[in-house]
Order: structure tokens, then sequence, then C-alpha cells
């Protein structure tokens, strides 16, 4: 402990002083939950920064904040298993090993914080509160049921307060000049108004239908267009479920244990679709219900004034099993939709509105039977197949070919040509591998299919990329030529409304003469991309002068574009803006510039990362 908590004497400041710090210290030190595999493994080391070290009780505790504090921005009980799809826990090392990296680099440069420094830090954390005044026992004891001794504890005061002194030198002084903050601003708020015409091949006249000699020139000209893929021809004995099945008739027992075991395949629960809000107390939760009981106030708008979006409380159909004692109780005891609770949680109070009831499911056994026959007489099948191995393998290893295996065996006999977009027994992804790896004169092996069975090949061709006959592909042939005709037809009247355009004709007189809709929009900046239109047409508006036209697109939509007016982005008139920008680009060079030098002190230092024992840890997790 530091000096000032020796003091034992009853009334005296220095014992005051040490209950606030007391209560300061439990709340900012609310929520650790330091896990049991923790304890059980401590003193191995989760990360390396050179010779600095991260233990696993560090990151243990570092995890489990972080996992509270994303439990409470999304209002659910977030798993390993839904963190680890964030990246959570590999955030939580990066974060640790810039921080040590900091530490490391604090230590070397001689910087240091006092004991007096320490407590005014600690002191300046959310308190304690103790109305009968300070006990170091007690301070001991909330230190330990965090994980911390009072040592540890304040040794990471003692380097976060060197680490931000470091950082302060490193990055303190970062000022992006105001004109960044203009350029910046004047790009992205610069608005544009603009007119526009939409061709399309719906507009133009109907193409005539090519004749054979027309086809038969397009399909010479982009013969390369249709060529068939290299192919290998494969020979094959197989065995698959589906060969057997057919001759396998189930006994009644036997669909009546599948049925059984089917579970709730064919006994669906009720569900309920529902929201989940969690609030920090009862009475947080009492006084919220209230709000919405006199129609102050719906959910999403208090999750939206505790920077919530509706996802975020969203849960969805859940079955009584997808929730604890007390909210199962709660919400499948409604009647109806509406608001549920206070419901005390494994979160807390919480209020949950039911959305909607969707009602159990359950197929009769006689209405399953006959997709139950199937699945287990290829199960069946399944079994038989594997009693063929040692045969099958037996013959092909007295140089049996694969007729003979299919004339001696179960097995059936066929060719087959592999190649992209193959489908059948040539789509199975092992047996695609497999004829690929194939050379002449290879012995045939047996292999397992990846959709069920056995199968062994023999390499009999491979039928190299050739032009497809035209009479096989006259139905492409004819496809092609007539979207081609058609996007040039099309192409061709834009670029002749084009150049009416700039030579003086207005978007007006040529959608009246042309029959066509003119639109319009105002106030479009780069990243407003309205419905109907696309990020090119956009980028053109921006490129175009003011009253200059322009043809955009390609295929079967194309625009004709005019801009109607810029109005630019005022730095005078958006003086809190460009003040407001500035302060963001010069903490995010500040931000870059940290984060360099941590990476170079990293990459100078070396990082080492126990992937075994991270693993061990995010395994004891629910």
């Amino acid at each position: 402990m530091l000096g000032i908590f020796r003091s034992s004497k009853k009334g005296s400041v220095g014992r005051i002083f040490v209950w606030i710090l007391l209560g300061l210290l439990a709340v900012g030190l609310a929520g650790f939950t330091l896990s049991d595999v923790a304890r059980g493994i401590s003193g191995q080391n989760v990360l390396r920064v050179g010779n600095e070290r991260v233990s696993i009780e560090q990151y243990t505790r570092r995890l489990d904040t972080a996992l509270q504090i994303f439990s409470r921005q999304l209002g659910i009980g977030l798993t390993m298993s839904q963190a680890r799809s964030f990246g959570l826990p590999d955030t939580v090392l990066a974060q640790l090993a810039t921080e040590t990296a900091l530490d490391r680099e604090a230590a070397a440069v001689g910087l240091s914080a006092g004991d007096e420094a320490v407590t005014q830090e600690i002191l300046s954390r959310p308190g304690f509160g103790g109305a009968d005044g300070f006990d170091p026992e007690t301070y001991r004891s909330a230190l330990r049921r965090s994980g911390y001794t009072v040592p540890e504890y304040e040794a990471e005061v003692r380097r976060e307060i060197a680490r931000t002194l470091l950082e302060a030198g490193i990055s303190g002084g970062v000022v992006m000049p105001a004109v960044a903050a203009e350029t910046l601003l004047g790009w992205e708020r610069e608005a544009r108004d603009f007119s526009y015409l939409q061709l399309t091949p719906a507009q133009s006249a109907p193409q005539p239908q090519p004749d054979d000699t027309t086809l038969r020139a397009f399909y010479a000209e982009n013969r390369d267009t249709y060529v068939a893929p290299e192919m290998r021809r494969m020979a094959y004995a197989a065995l698959t479920p589906a060969d057997l099945a057919a001759s396998i008739e189930p006994d009644e027992d036997a669909l009546r244990a599948a049925y059984d075991a089917a579970g709730e395949r064919f006994r669906t629960p009720e569900r309920r679709i529902i929201d989940r809000l969690a609030f920090p107390d009862e009475a947080a939760a009492t006084a919220a219900r209230a709000r919405i009981d006199a129609g102050e106030i719906d959910l999403e708008g208090l999750a939206a004034e505790r920077g919530l979006d509706a996802g975020a409380i969203a849960l969805g159909p859940v079955q009584p099993r997808d929730l604890d004692a007390s909210s199962r109780s709660a919400v499948f005891a409604a009647d109806g939709p509406g608001i549920v609770g206070p419901v005390t949680t494994t979160l807390g109070p919480a209020l949950f509105r039911v959305n909607a009831i969707l009602a159990g499911r359950e197929t009769s056994f006689e209405d399953a039977r006959a997709d139950l026959a199937t699945e287990v007489a290829e199960a069946e099948a399944a079994r038989e197949i594997d009693e063929w191995i040692e045969p099958v393998e037996d013959l092909l290893a007295a140089g049996a070919p694969l007729e003979d295996v299919a004339d001696e065996t179960a097995f059936v006999f066929g060719t087959v040509d592999v190649f992209d977009g193959a489908t059948g027994l040539g789509a199975d992804p092992a047996f695609a591998r497999t004829a690929q790896a194939a050379e002449e004169g290879d012995f045939p092996e047996l292999f397992e299919l990846e959709t069920g069975g056995l199968a062994a090949l023999r390499l009999e061709e491979i039928v190299p990329p050739a032009p497809r006959p035209f009479e096989e592909v006259e139905a492409e042939v004819r496809a092609d030529w007539q979207a081609e005709t058609r996007r040039a037809a099309l192409r061709s009247r834009g670029e002749a409304l084009l150049s009416g355009l700039q030579e003086g004709r207005t978007l007006e007189t040529v959608a009246e003469a042309e029959g066509l809709g003119i639109f319009t929009e105002t106030g479009r900046t780069r990243r407003d991309v309205p419905d109907g239109l696309t990020a090119e047409v956009i980028a053109a508006v921006f490129a175009s002068d003011p009253v200059e036209v322009a043809l955009i697109g390609e295929g079967d939509l194309l625009f004709l574009l005019r801009v109607d007016g810029v109005t630019a982005f005022d730095p005078g008139a958006e003086g809190d803006l460009v003040e407001a920008q500035q302060i963001a680009l010069s903490r995010a060079a500040a931000l870059d510039l940290l984060e360099g030098f941590a990476a170079a002190v990293q990459a100078d230092a070396g990082v080492t990362v126990n992937e075994t024992l991270v693993m061990q840890i995010l395994a004891q997790y629910p």
C-alpha cells in the first residue's frame, strides 16, 4: 500500500481520505470477474513484447470487462462464440500489446509516476462512498474479489500514468491546419443540382430478328465465347447410399425410433419474437415501464436514449430454452404481444416486448413416414457400403480393372466428364479433386465421396478446350446477338441525343420530343446516391461543369444528365463545423502517430502470443 493507507487511527484525516479512495476504487472495478481458469493457470504469460509480459490474469480481467461493456451496448448477454465473431478477444490482445509496448518505452526513457500522482489518480476515479470511514482490510478484500492484489492494482495505475505521459509527448502537440478541415469539408459538403433523362431499350423500337446467316457470322466473330472447357473423361466404379437404398425396406420399429430421435425437427415448440432492454437497477426499469404505459415513449425510444438502435435490443424468435428461468416464465406467460416486466434477468432488471407468437408445429409420424423411410434406408445403405471397403481394396490391389470390380461387387461402373460446372457424380468435390490429380497409367484407388459413398476412378482421356458446334449453342448465340444489338442501338440513340444537346437543344426539349420524363435532384452530395441512380452517375455529376451535359452508363441503362447548379461549402458560415473537423483530424493524426510509434516499438522488441494459452482461456467461457 501507499504510505497514506498505513494509518489506522480512527478519526484521522488519513483514515477518512482512504475511505473515500476505497469508494472510488470499488466503482472503478465494478464488473470485473476474474474467471476460474485464470486462477487455475496463473503465472503463465499470454503475450510478451520484448521482455515485458502480459499475464493471464491481466488478459482475463481485460477480456471480462470488454465482454461486459459490449454486452451492455448490445443489450444481450454475449457468448464467447459471439464475441469471437466480432473479433473481441483479438482486439483485447492487440490493445494489451500496444499498451505493453508503450509501457516498455516509458520505462526505457525513465518515465514513472510517484506515489502522490498514483493516489490522486485513484481518487479521481468514480467512487466508493463509505459512511463509516475507510478500512484497509475492506479495501484489500475488494481488490481480491476483483482478482487484484493491492500492489498489482497500484502498479497498474502507475503504468497507466507513465503511459499517458509518454502518449502526450508523442502525439500531444499534433494539430492539423484549418485548411485541411476546410478542404475535406469542401469536398464532402459540396452539393449539386442536376437533371437527367433515363434511356432504356423499352423506349426504343423493337430490333429485327436475326436470320441464320447473321447468327452464324456473329458466332464466327465470337467463337472464343462458345468454347467448351477442358474435360477429363473418367471411368469409375462407385457405390453411393442411393444405389443401395432403393432395395432396403426399413422396418416399422426403425422408423418409429428415427421419428422419436428427430426431436424438434418434427415437433417445433412455440416461439415468440421478442425485444429486450436491460436497465442498471429496478427503479430505472420500473420508471421506464411507467413511461411506456403512459404512452410517452416506446421501447425503441428508450433504447435510443441510451445510444442503441432497434437491432441492438432485438432477440428475434426464441424458444423457452433460449431464456433464463425468470425471463422464460414472464415472456411465455404473456397472453399476447405487449410489454412484459420488469423481469429480473442475468443482465439485471429488463423489459421485454413480445412482438408476435409463433405457434408450435408437429408433423405426425404418418406425414413424416416417407422422408424417414428414405433417410433410414440411406443410413443403412451407408453402413452396408462400409462392408465393401475391404473386398474392393483387395480387388484393386490385385490389379482388377474397374469393370471387373463392378461385376464382382455392388459397385456401379460408368464414365463421366469432369469439368467446371459438371453435374452428377462429376460435381462431387472429392471426385473432382481426384479426377484432376489423376494421370494416365495410375492404378485406381478407393476414396470416399463427400456426398456419401465410395469410388475409384481411371483417367480415360483429356479432352482439350474446343469450340462448341453452332447447332449446340444457337440459343446462346441468338440471345447474345440480340443483347449486343439492343445495347448498340441504345448507345447510338444516346449519342445522337447528346450531340443535339451539345449543339444547343435542352434536356426539356429533348424530353418532350422523345416522350421521356425529365428528373431533377437538388442538393445532392458526393455520398448521396438517390434511388434509381448509380455511384457512376453521381461521380459524373461532380466531374461536370454547370450546364455541361454528359452521357453516362452502359448496357441496358443510360443517363443523359445536366448539372444545373453548384453549392460550395462556406467555411466562413460553418466555423463550428470546421473547428470540429479540425479537432477530429488532429485526433486521428495523433492516434495514427501513436499507433505507428507503438507498432515500431513492437517490431523492434518482437511480440510473442501464447496462442495455445489464449485458446484454453477462451474455451472456459460459455
